[in-house]
């Protein structure tokens, strides 16, 4: 008996092991380092983590080191001194080449050859860092051992069915071979004069339909005059050829026959999809996001609308006409107060307030009451005082033909200002400049007339904007009537044609028919009478 081979875990890595070790993190990940260590015979779980951390991960740095990053590893070593595998994650490099770098880098009076190697390490002796050396070259032909660890390798990694699969995929085959021994165990009695059946399946469940014994949602045709005999004759026929079917290929499974073809097509797809352009890695690759793609600026269509006050909208209101009176029920009328009652609880403060301050006030006519022929100037936009406020409340009250009602202390102080106006005697004959003034007609200047001109222009493009609003909504009210509406009406009266003169020829062929029947009736009275 031949004995059995002792391996010791470690030693120097071969390209084939570092390729299989590529291939098991591709399929495993790298937190499954057991099973990735299972593949190969000499190699543990630690040293293949180490030789995917130290060396295999793409994302390692083997370039030389720069000034910079010397710098930098100096700092890092002095922050956190022997802690060689956080500074490697840090600077992006294997830990050992880091450990390297930084005896090269302490030891620089001596030769660049002798700083270079880590270790002097002779053969027999154990090299502690083969994970961060490179892979020893292959042979030109692999032992017998190495090629039976890359046949298990890619066998267990080829293998894309996990044992839930790869025990149903038995499982039916089981139940395929058993319906076939039993077809040819049939067909052998059937030949030796012995009939049997088939058995039915198992039901899962008491309420599972048979569809070879009963017809599933079957609904009973109502009683008639119609003649179901071929009908019958057809179905016999189909029963027929339904049972020579399955004497000759037996019960299938629709699910069975759907997942080989899944299989098959997957295996398809596996095929047309050649080795070399599936990517190297899609666990280990790093997270990249996607690059965010916005949206030329543009700029905003939409036109303005000059802002129209709230002052505009109440002046171009027309006057009110309350020429009628509301006349209610007399118990409506006592259910409406009652109710008034109760939700105000009487008489509101704010009226109250209203009335007390009307006590206080007087009426006084203004300008525009005093001269009705004066015109009114337009409100003041955005008021900013008390002066601007009383000056709208005016304009509002010549616009609405209301009255005005101002505090005591306003009366007060205008009567003093009209008396005093009113003691003062005015001259008979005007004076000299007043008179000059009078009588020198006054020219308008250039400037004043560009700024009437300006502000006509102004007005001008207000009522042009203001027409423009409406306008474009009575054009989009007349497009919409020409694609949606025109439509769906020609459509309604050419279906309410057609629909009227379906119904005039069936009035008119019901009223021959009955024509008709009137006369068979009258014949056969006369003929049986």
């Amino acid at each position: 008996m031949a004995s059995v081979p002792i391996y010791v875990k470690g030693g120097i890595w071969t390209n084939l092991e570092d390729q299989i070790l590529k291939a098991a993190v591709q399929k495993y990940g790298t937190h499954a380092w057991s099973k990735v260590a299972s593949l190969l015979q000499k190699k543990n779980a630690r040293q293949c983590q180490s030789r995917w951390n130290e060396f295999l991960n793409p994302s390692l740095n083997f370039e030389p080191f720069s000034k910079e990053e010397d710098d930098r590893l100096l700092d890092i070593a002095k922050r956190i001194p022997n802690q060689w595998r956080s500074i490697g994650e840090m600077m992006g490099r294997p830990a050992q080449t880091c450990i390297d770098r930084y005896n090269i880098i302490l030891a620089a009076d001596k030769d660049d050859l002798e700083l270079a190697e880590s270790t002097g390490v002779h053969i027999g002796e154990i090299n502690p860092n083969n994970e961060s050396l490179p892979a020893k070259a292959d042979k030109d032909e692999l032992l017998d051992e190495e090629r039976e660890m890359l046949a298990e390798a890619r066998a267990r990694l080829l293998n894309t069915q996990g044992k839930k699969a790869t025990r149903k995929i038995r499982e039916r085959m089981l139940e395929e071979s058993k319906r076939i021994a039993f077809l040819q165990k049939r067909r052998e009695l059937k030949q030796a004069g012995v009939d049997s059946k088939i058995k039915a399946p198992k039901k899962k469940y008491a309420s599972q339909i048979d569809y070879n014994e009963d017809v599933a949602y079957e609904q009973q045709p109502l009683p008639g005059i119609y003649d179901t005999s071929k009908e019958d004759e057809e179905t016999v026929k189909m029963l027929k050829s339904f049972e020579k079917l399955v004497e000759r290929k037996g019960l299938f499974d629709r699910k069975n026959e759907e997942t080989k073809k899944k299989s098959q097509k997957r295996k398809q797809d596996d095929q047309s999809v050649p080795s070399l352009d599936r990517p190297e890695s899609v666990l280990t690759d790093e997270y990249k996001k996607p690059r965010l793609e916005l949206a030329a600026p543009t700029e905003n269509q939409s036109k303005q609308l000059p802002s129209i006050s709230i002052l505009h909208l109440f002046a171009a209101l027309p006057a009110p006409k309350n020429d009628f009176e509301i006349v209610l029920d007399e118990e409506d009328s006592h259910t409406e107060l009652d109710t008034d009652f109760v939700n105000t609880g009487g008489i509101s403060h704010d009226q109250q307030h209203r009335n007390e301050s009307l006590k206080e006030t007087a009426y006084v006519p203004t300008v525009f009451q005093i001269n009705p022929e004066l015109q009114a100037p337009p409100p003041i936009i955005s008021p900013k005082d008390d002066v601007e406020f009383e000056m709208n409340r005016i304009i509002m009250a010549k616009n609405d033909g209301s009255t005005i009602h101002n505090p005591q202390q306003v009366n007060n102080y205008l009567k003093q200002i009209i008396d005093s106006a009113s003691s003062i005697e005015v001259p008979a004959i005007p004076h000299p400049k007043v008179s000059e003034n009078l009588n020198t007609p006054i020219v308008p200047s250039a400037h004043e007339i560009s700024r009437m001109e300006h502000r006509i222009s102004e007005l001008q493009s207000t009522v042009e904007n203001s027409v423009k609003v409406h306008r474009d909504a009575v054009s989009q009210l007349s497009q919409e009537f020409q694609e949606m509406l025109h439509p769906s009406v020609s459509k309604l009266a050419y279906q309410y044609h057609t629909d009227y003169m379906k119904y005039t020829h069936e009035y008119q062929t019901m009223h021959q028919e009955s024509k008709r029947l009137g006369t068979d009736i009258d014949f056969a009275r006369n003929t049986y009478s």
